[in-house]
């Protein structure tokens, strides 16, 4: 809620077949527990739904965001 500080966190990009794909950092820093992942979608990325997950390294509490790839 009002967290402070700098943060560190783990993140995986998990394509709809459920392999991870290796093209966002593997870590990322944030103020205040959040941070930013910018990610772009290829037009021969497989549709579907991926997923996000991110980790905070030191707590380990984590979240997981779904994102949907339609095909062109």
């Amino acid at each position: 809620a009002n967290e402070t500080g700098t943060f560190s966190f783990h993140t995986r990009l998990v394509a709809p077949d459920g392999t991870w794909t290796d093209v966002i950092p593997w870590s990322v820093q944030g103020a205040g527990g959040r941070a930013t992942v910018a990610w772009k979608s290829a037009l021969n990325d497989p549709p579907g739904a991926w997923k996000l997950e991110v980790r905070e390294i030191t707590t380990g509490r984590s979240a997981v965001c779904a994102l949907r790839v339609d095909a062109p």
